[in-house]
């Protein structure tokens, strides 16, 4: 199935020293249109820091920057 990745949103997070971190969410959508479903359907959340840093999710507004191990926290409505 080939798979297409659309930014879908973003919010702010804050590390242990205060520092500020824009985190982008993007959604990868799988084609299901040949397995008689809609014409895509959504598959993952992906997350990255504005310099491309994979992050893991780890709980609702708890994060880790993948490459570091560096944990970040938010409070914005738009975390997820």
């Amino acid at each position: 199935m080939p798979k297409r990745v659309v930014r879908t949103g973003g919010f702010m997070a804050t590390d242990p020293q205060g520092n500020r971190y824009y985190l982008h969410v993007f959604t990868e959508y799988a084609d299901a249109s040949d397995s008689g479903g809609p014409g895509e359907i959504p598959v993952r959340a992906i997350i990255k820091t504005q310099d491309g840093q994979p992050v893991n999710r780890q709980d609702k507004g708890k994060y880790e920057i993948a490459a570091t191990g560096l944990e970040l926290t938010s409070t914005d409505p738009a975390a997820f």
